[in-house]
């Protein structure tokens, strides 16, 4: 276990200055730098009990791994990240709207163009830019309501009767 230690605060010190040039304040960069050691020791620690011996490529992944896993419980109380886990339950109107960008994002990732971006705001209809003069129409008279009233034997006719 020689020298696991420094290694540990050595990546944990790279985490916290990290996190404060990033804007975190210091007792949540402080957070990470701490939480970063213990993983990143642990991680190590775990590696050097399992192989007997030291094992430098196999130990810097370890300490990389850690260190990822380390953030996880950081996050959850860091005060740049609390507005994200709220983004959804603002509002129905934001959480469909949310849904909806995200369901166009796979889709565009899926169908790998550009198409997805293309779909009226807050919908899943396409609008290509401009809609279709039938649709204009149609959503115009849509707009009007019944306005025309047939009798019996015209509205037979069309279908047939």
């Amino acid at each position: 276990m020689k020298g696991l230690g420094r290694d540990a605060l050595v990546s944990g010190t790279i985490s916290a200055i990290a996190e404060g040039i990033g804007g975190a304040d210091p007792v949540t960069a402080l957070a990470y730098g701490v939480a970063d050691a213990a993983g990143s020791g642990l991680a190590q620690g775990g590696l050097r009990a399992a192989l007997g011996k030291k094992t430098q490529n196999r130990e810097l992944l370890a300490n990389i791994a850690g260190s990822f896993a380390s953030r996880v419980p950081v996050v959850a109380i860091d005060p740049r990240y609390k507005d994200l886990s709220l983004a959804t339950a603002q509002s129905p109107i934001s959480a469909q709207q949310t849904q909806v960008s995200q369901q166009n994002l796979q889709r565009m990732l899926i169908n790998n163009d550009l198409l997805a971006g293309q779909y009226l705001p807050g919908t899943m209809f396409q609008g290509m830019g401009v809609q279709q003069p039938q649709s204009l129409m149609q959503q115009y008279l849509n707009d009007q309501g019944p306005t025309v009233s047939m009798d019996p034997a015209s509205m037979a006719a069309i279908v047939g009767l």
